[in-house]
């Protein structure tokens, strides 16, 4: 994927890409993570339990999506960066340092989803 070849680059190391859902899961509960780039679905499933989980450990985030209007999910996370597909490697390059930046900055974990899913 020339995204991670291009993050690698700039000196990322690169967990994932993850192809379904369980496998995100894994990662984000067994992997060192600084920020993380999301796409809002992994197959027909949401990616809003990964996102959950990155929230949880304070780990900062970006969509990265082709449904940067339609997908209700990005309004359940109104403070996380949206990226539209496709994007320049250095707009994606420039918005992980963005998290990283965030991330050294003392502002508390990313608050949770705007709204709850159903238990």
């Amino acid at each position: 994927m020339q995204l991670c070849d291009d993050l690698s680059e700039v000196g990322a190391q690169i967990v994932g890409p993850a192809h379904a859902l369980a496998e995100a899961l894994a990662l984000t509960g067994e992997a060192e993570i600084s920020a993380a780039i999301l796409d809002c679905r992994l197959g027909r499933g949401s990616i809003e339990p990964v996102a959950g989980r990155l929230a949880q450990r304070g780990v900062p985030f970006l969509f990265y999506t082709g449904q940067t209007v339609s997908d209700p999910l990005l309004a359940s996370w109104p403070g996380v960066p949206i990226i539209g597909k496709p994007a320049a490697s250095v707009t994606l390059i420039d918005a992980v340092a963005g998290l990283l930046a965030r991330r050294r900055t003392p502002r508390g974990p990313i608050p949770p989803p705007a709204r709850a899913c159903g238990a």
